[in-house]
């Protein structure tokens, strides 16, 4: 059976087109901020390990590194993760 994707909202869109414009390399983890926050985590050159965008829920930051990950910016392909 196939598997349906999570639609991103266009904001969400645009935090991921952002990323991958400036090739921030992502550690697909996701960080749980709280129970409306989620975050994925990522490398900035200058200051190393960084939230690099955060989500109003699992589901959106998710997809959001399998979009990241697709474009070949993720460290390996999401699994699932969280630090």
């Amino acid at each position: 059976m196939h598997e349906l994707h999570h639609v991103l909202s266009e904001a969400d869109e645009r935090v991921v087109q952002i990323l991958v414009d400036e090739h921030v390399e992502v550690s697909c983890y996701l960080v749980r901020i709280d129970d409306t926050t989620w975050a994925i985590q990522g490398s900035i050159a200058v200051d190393g390990e960084e939230i690099v965008a955060e989500f109003h829920n699992e589901a959106d930051a998710e997809s959001a590194l399998e979009e990241i990950a697709a474009a070949g910016l993720g460290a390996e392909p999401f699994d699932g993760r969280t630090p």
